[in-house]
């Protein structure tokens, strides 16, 4: 036990019994996380421009608050309208992910922000206590663990601090709890009764089922980075039996996630994504050390990285001898990845550079390990000094001062309050591009035009067209990211993404990790000009098809101006002497195209060759993949508009109709037809033009 700090001699033994504080343990608890959130509130409430920071973590703030806007409660994912042709959306679930229900409880964007971070950084203290008591530790050094990884790995100092992943990418949190939380419930296994163990694996099987709702993207890191925890639960076990009761709930958890198929699920999320499909078409990271570990990461972000990763190897190693069997085996396990990383950066000054996935990731997963052997070092440290005062004072008073040692649980937010304090004013927040984004003069118009809304009309998409340069060593994405912040920061809105996307303003713009493999090869034959490799879920438009863009929906493009401008020219802005200008595309498809001739092509690369030949006349032929049955009539009219998370569409036809719908085609739609007549004639769907949805019809859809 560690209750107080450990005196040598019989000091240490007059202190008497540590009851009294594992009476008032959980009020400790309470007061140390009382003071630390309101720590985090302050220090969050003067960094606002670090959370949902950066590029990453505005678009996370978009998605997340149109997805509370488009659609409806449930563990349900849907379409995302207002990137490209309606890839699947980015997969978070705010309705289900209650950390980000503050986003729908505020009208102020600043205080939703907050509190958000607030509840991830009261989750990350946590998990460090908990963990710390997991490798029974006492409350002290619980709570300094809680204390030290809430502060360093939060965003309570400004940026560049640690790496802010956090920041960025605030889902980031659950590499951080998720594994601790795993841990604890493997624990339960075999230390009672069955009855326990049946509990802990319903436990293990819901939580990985509330992961899949809320965001499936996270499970596979998530297994790597459990990999640390399931080594020390397995070294942990005392008997067979306990080992076999262990192995007997994992293969209970694996058992129902496979009849209730998660892994196929998870394969088909991300074998079906343009990456995979096309990996020649996109580029991988060129990964150094700063991309192992934030023990390498001090020049890119700053001090508290590396030092957090020194202490606790320093901690750790004080720890191999410790006599309570859970901290010994797990500083081995940690110190066993500290070496690691030190090989893989010897590795790295030996053979270079390499891409490949990250140990990075792995490590997060590490963090709350870190924050309890740092909470070692620091009592040690703290121990030592006592030790010598309390000799000291003794000597000269005559007076035992050892038991205020025990009451360190209920001064410890003073001196950590009083640090984080000093951290959080230690520097100021960096500028950033303005948000909410600012509504410019092309914003306006397209606001005004083509802006979604609960059961608005579709009125059109908008596309950002900026060239790239073949000859440039920066990425193509680089390029246009660099044109996008520029112009962020010169007129308030970057005009490509995060800022019409605040506004509902549907773009073909892209930023997903399931960019979609169709779609993508349609961009790369028509809209890229020079076709380059570039990053990963991104996709790049850097030429102007105006037959392209208008068979996709595009109704405004977004370009610099030249002397044969493709649509009538709305609006203009001029950013560090270039000129832009917003054109409007005539006729473009609204779900108005309705073909009367179509040619069956299965293969990809055939169907793109129709699609990209100039002399088709895309309003009246299109290309399927089978054959439709009778002559085609036009439509008379049609329509198509947002309800909730679905699409309705609607339209009359003196006959059987073929209508395109600018909405990318999957076979995981579901059709509902609302017609008073419904059993007059089928209606169905059917891949057109590669990428979009046909809708085959007579007479009333």
């Amino acid at each position: 036990m560690d209750e107080s700090i450990a005196l040598p001699g019989p000091v240490s033994r007059r202190a008497g019994p540590s009851a009294p504080v594992r009476n008032g343990g959980w009020l400790a608890l309470l007061v140390n996380l009382a003071v630390f959130a309101l720590c985090a509130a302050l220090a969050f409430s003067r960094n606002t421009l670090d959370l949902f920071g950066d590029f990453d973590g505005r678009f996370v703030l978009v998605e997340l608050s149109n997805r509370l806007t488009f659609t409806l409660p449930g563990f349900t994912f849907y379409n995302d309208f207002l990137q490209s042709v309606g890839n699947i959306e980015f997969l978070t679930n705010p309705w289900a992910f209650f950390v980000y229900w503050p986003l729908h409880w505020f009208s102020d964007l600043d205080t939703s922000r907050v509190t958000v971070y607030l509840f991830i950084a009261l989750f990350v203290f946590v998990s460090a206590y908990g963990l710390a008591r997991l490798l029974s530790q006492g409350r002290n050094t619980a709570l300094m663990a809680g204390w030290i990884l809430g502060v360093v790995v939060t965003p309570f100092v400004p940026y560049p601090f640690i790496c802010p992943i956090l920041s960025i990418a605030p889902t980031s949190f659950l590499l951080v709890v998720s594994p601790v939380l795993g841990f604890w419930l493997v624990r339960q296994v075999g230390q009672s009764t069955l009855t326990r163990d049946a509990l802990a694996a319903l436990g293990l099987v819901v939580f990985l089922l509330y992961l899949l709702a809320i965001n499936p993207p996270a499970l596979p890191l998530l297994a790597a980075g459990t990999i640390p925890y399931a080594v020390i639960a397995l070294l942990l076990i005392r008997r067979r039996s306990e080992l076999v009761r262990m192995l007997a709930v994992l293969a209970a958890v694996a058992v129902i996630a496979t009849c209730l198929r998660w892994p196929w699920y998870l394969l088909g999320l991300f074998n079906y994504s343009a990456p995979l499909v096309f990996p020649d078409d996109f580029t991988l990271p060129n990964l150094g050390p700063p991309y192992l570990s934030i023990l390498f990461q001090g020049r890119m972000f700053g001090w508290a990285g590396p030092t957090l990763v020194v202490a606790s190897a320093a901690g750790a190693l004080l720890s191999l001898r410790h006599k309570a069997r859970e901290l010994r085996i797990a500083a081995r396990v940690l110190m066993v990845f500290v070496i690691s990383l030190l090989g893989a950066r010897i590795s790295y000054s030996l053979f270079g550079d390499w891409s490949r996935f990250s140990p990075f990731y792995l490590e997060i997963a590490l963090w709350p390990l870190y924050g309890v052997f740092s909470a070692v070092l620091v009592q040690r440290t703290i121990g030592l000094i006592a030790a010598i005062a309390f000799g000291a004072a003794r000597l000269v008073t005559g007076q035992d001062f050892a038991t205020a040692s025990a009451r360190a649980g209920w001064l410890l937010p003073v001196g950590a309050a009083a640090v984080a304090a000093i951290l959080a004013t230690s520097q100021s927040p960096l500028p950033k591009e303005a948000f909410p984004p600012r509504v410019t003069a092309m914003v306006d118009i397209l606001k005004s035009n083509i802006a979604l809304g609960q059961d608005a009309a579709f009125k059109g998409r908008v596309a950002t067209i900026i060239p790239v340069n073949a000859e440039s060593p920066d990425d193509p994405w680089r390029q246009q990211l660099t044109v996008a912040l520029k112009v962020w920061r010169t007129i308030g809105n970057d005009q490509q993404s995060i800022g019409l996307w605040y506004y509902n303003i549907p773009t073909l713009f892209v930023y997903n990790q399931f960019l979609s493999p169709v779609f993508h090869a349609l961009v790369k034959r028509t809209l890229q000009r020079p076709v380059l490799p570039h990053s990963r879920n991104i996709e790049i438009f850097s030429h102007a098809d105006a037959r392209i863009l208008r068979l996709l929906g595009v109704r405004y493009v977004i370009m610099l101006q030249t002397e044969n401008p493709i649509g009538v020219l709305r609006a203009t802005e001029e950013v560090a002497g270039q000129r832009w200008g917003l054109y409007e595309l005539s006729a473009p498809n609204l779900a108005s195209y309705s073909v009367t001739s179509v040619e069956v092509r299965r293969g990809l690369a055939s169907t793109l060759d129709f699609v990209s030949d100039d002399l088709v006349d895309l309003t009246k032929a299109a290309v399927v993949p089978e054959e439709i049955d009778g002559p085609l009539t036009p439509v008379e009219a049609s329509s198509v508009s947002m309800s909730g998370g679905n699409l309705h569409v609607a339209a009359k036809s003196a006959g059987r109709s073929l209508l395109i719908v600018p909405v990318e085609f999957s076979r995981c739609m579901e059709l509902q037809d609302n017609r008073a007549s419904s059993g007059s004639s089928e209606v169905r769907l059917v891949r057109a033009d590669g990428v979009l949805t046909g809708i085959v019809f007579e007479r009333e859809l």
